[in-house]
């Protein structure tokens, strides 16, 4: 069974998010490296105040789907989920 991604790399950010699938709060996932669904969404908030930068996304079938309430550029936009470096995959 291959192991499940862990860590993305998002271009609106241009940072990489964990999104963990084990362990005592975890996201589920589908399984499929090629077109990954997790849910529920990811919501990060860099700082944690009012006000601070968010990116808030959902991952289905291979596509990231940006909620209007990202504080950055991709807000409302769907784009494919970039490849995962090949480090990442193992």
């Amino acid at each position: 069974m291959a192991t499940s991604p862990r860590r993305l790399g998002l271009p609106a950010r241009r940072s990489k998010h964990l999104i963990r699938t084990e362990g005592p709060v975890t996201w589920e996932f589908n399984g499929d490296l090629e077109a990954p669904t997790f849910s529920p969404s990811v919501k990060i908030t860099f700082g944690g105040y009012a006000g601070d930068p968010v990116c808030h996304y959902f991952i289905e079938a291979g596509q990231i789907m940006f909620c209007a309430d990202s504080t950055h550029s991709m807000a409302g936009q769907t784009m494919p989920m970039p490849d995962l470096p090949d480090h990442l995959k193992g």
